[in-house]
């Protein structure tokens, strides 16, 4: 039997208002069914957030995430020379699920898999993709966690998926002239100058004195001064 079928009772049926409400039911079961079974999935695929330390926000909880870099995230890890208390995926792997944006432990992992060749390094958990799925689910207003992964995206020719990153943050609201300016290289990346250019301008009129947009879009010829310069 077809929902359509369910959904239309006959004219006249005395049951019609009682089918009624049972689909009605059965319909918002399915829906709240079918949510939980793609969260459960998308756990299943790139893990449960939850953390015998942590989890903890990069941007305001600094002070329990230095306990974590102390013995799993210092320069040699971070510059990926070597690790600390095995592998230096595994100590990336220890960071990022005690602070799953930990954008400087994203980046080492996203570096490390480029230099194995890989999209999930040796000793890590998870690909990278899925570390920024969990980073995101984790904190889905880091500016900068979405700065890396449209640059990731883009590397690998994802150029839309990308932009929707870039769109992300823009929508989020921005006051940083760091952030225009970031946003700006990255849509230089994906060949995107009008839109390069348009963050390249407001970084510029907030003050950043950093001169490589400006002449990355000047090599381009999409250079253009405001009229207020």
């Amino acid at each position: 039997m077809n929902i359509e079928n369910i959904h239309r009772p006959l004219e006249g049926d005395a049951s019609t208002p009682m089918l009624t409400k049972t689909f009605k039911s059965a319909l918002c079961f399915l829906a709240l069914l079918s949510a939980t079974v793609s969260v459960q999935a998308q756990n299943e695929t790139c893990g449960p957030l939850t953390n015998a330390y942590g989890p903890f926000n990069y941007r305001t909880q600094y002070e329990q995430i230095k306990v974590v870099e102390a013995f799993h995230f210092n320069a040699d890890v971070a510059n990926l020379r070597r690790g600390m208390t095995g592998s230096m995926a595994s100590d990336l792997d220890y960071t990022l699920r005690a602070s799953p944006n930990h954008s400087k432990a994203l980046i080492a992992m996203m570096r490390l898999a480029e230099r194995q060749k890989t999209e999930k390094p040796v000793g890590s958990s998870y690909s990278v993709e899925c570390w920024f799925d969990r980073s995101l689910r984790f904190s889905p207003n880091d500016a900068i966690v979405r700065m890396i992964f449209a640059d990731y995206l883009g590397k690998r020719n994802r150029k839309a998926e990308a932009i929707q990153q870039l769109d992300k943050v823009i929508e989020q609201g921005i006051d940083s002239p760091l952030t225009h300016y970031n946003l700006g290289l990255i849509f230089v990346d994906l060949g995107e100058f009008d839109r390069a250019l348009e963050q390249a301008q407001v970084a510029y009129e907030m003050g950043i004195q950093q001169p490589t947009l400006k002449a990355r879009l000047q090599a381009a010829g999409k250079w253009q001064e405001t009229p207020s310069q």
